[in-house]
């Protein structure tokens, strides 16, 4: 609690010109909040990592709080060692980044994964960047359906690398059955399973 004295310099927001006794009526508590929203929008804009309590928990994801202000971290906000794990962060603090921050509709949405999967989203970036049309790329099969096959492909994004699993980036794509084989596809559960490797062409 900070305790104000005659001569300090603050800031507050007009709440009424004129009150019946002739007073300016100022508020300190929306000045603050202001600055809170100018806080956030700033740190979305820079990529600002925040320090997130987790205060309750719904069906769609976890309310936390940051700088003193409530937001929200939806589920599929969450990276894969937390994904279906944040029903147990009540009272936990975690690491976010502000990912959607609306001052009209009070809305302040967080993401966890911006941050433990900072490098994979930045890779998948580089390779979406990289990807060409027409070139042959190997993945493995990640999904089958009744309309195709989802594959995750293996883009270089930086050749010179010295490591290989930093020297690619990862993007998921659909191969539709009509792409399959030049043969009629029943289902493409017939020609490829999850967990295949194949080579793709864009």
């Amino acid at each position: 609690v900070t305790t104000l004295k005659e001569g300090d310099e603050i800031e507050a927001q007009v709440v009424s010109e004129e009150n019946n006794l002739g007073q300016v009526l100022l508020s300190l508590k929306r000045a603050a909040m202001d600055a809170r929203w100018d806080f956030f929008t700033d740190a979305m804009k820079d990529k600002t990592v925040l320090e997130a309590k987790g205060i309750d928990v719904n069906k769609g994801g976890l309310i936390v709080l940051v700088n003193g202000v409530r937001g929200f971290v939806p589920s599929s906000q969450f990276g894969k060692d937390l994904v279906g794990k944040y029903m147990q962060l009540k009272g936990q603090k975690i690491k976010v980044m502000a990912i959607e921050v609306d001052r009209e509709k009070n809305r302040l949405i967080f993401s966890e994964r911006h941050v433990s999967e900072a490098e994979e989203i930045a890779q998948k970036s580089q390779a979406l960047e990289a990807v060409k049309v027409n070139e042959v790329y190997e993945g493995v099969v990640s999904g089958v359906m009744h309309f195709g096959l989802f594959v995750t492909v293996e883009v270089p994004v930086d050749p010179q690398a010295k490591e290989k699993d930093s020297a690619v980036g990862q993007v998921e794509g659909l191969v539709h059955i009509s792409e399959i084989s030049w043969e009629k596809v029943s289902h493409p559960r017939d020609y490829s399973s999850v967990g295949d490797r194949i080579k793709v062409r864009v």
